[in-house]
């Protein structure tokens, strides 16, 4: 009987000791958590507002926003959004993607576009299968602070006559 309250006595004090390891090592996690996103933080602060922004082209657009009106299905809607590079360092285009599955291309500059030259992103919008109001979005990832710029191509599709 003294052997079964020994062996009892020894699972309860090995599984509270278990716990106390769990809560300790749980605590130093979300210890270590916090710190990472203190750490985050601080560095999206440097970068939005310190010596990182500083140094970043910029693009400025004459216009982010075209609205080509009313076309027909099947019309291929084209227009070129002109920007500026306002920073102090080359913009390098990295990334464009058009709105939808393959209905929107882009071209755009592969050569980095100076400080104060002036680039451009044709984009041309293929119909054939879009009917109704159309809202494409352009995202554009560059080196240039944000990172990301989106322009948008709206309109309105009608069927063929």
């Amino acid at each position: 009987m003294k052997m079964q309250h020994q062996s009892k006595r020894r699972r309860l004090l090995l599984g509270s000791l278990l716990g106390m390891c769990l809560l300790l090592i749980g605590g130093l996690a979300h210890r270590w958590y916090q710190a990472r996103q203190r750490s985050n933080n601080v560095l999206a602060a440097l970068y939005k507002t310190g010596m990182y922004a500083a140094h970043r082209p910029v693009f400025h657009f004459s216009e982010r926003v075209f609205d080509f009106g009313t076309a027909t299905a099947g019309a291929l809607v084209e227009h070129t959004y002109k920007f500026i590079n306002t920073g102090d360092r080359p913009l390098i285009i990295h990334k464009v993607i058009g709105g939808c599955n393959g209905c929107v291309t882009v071209e755009w500059h592969q050569q980095p576009i100076q400080p104060g030259a002036q680039g451009e992103i044709k984009v041309k919008l293929n119909s054939a299968d879009q009917l109704g109001a159309q809202a494409q979005v352009i995202v554009i990832r560059a080196n240039t602070d944000p990172p990301e710029a989106r322009l948008l191509l709206q309109g309105v599709i009608q069927p063929p006559s």
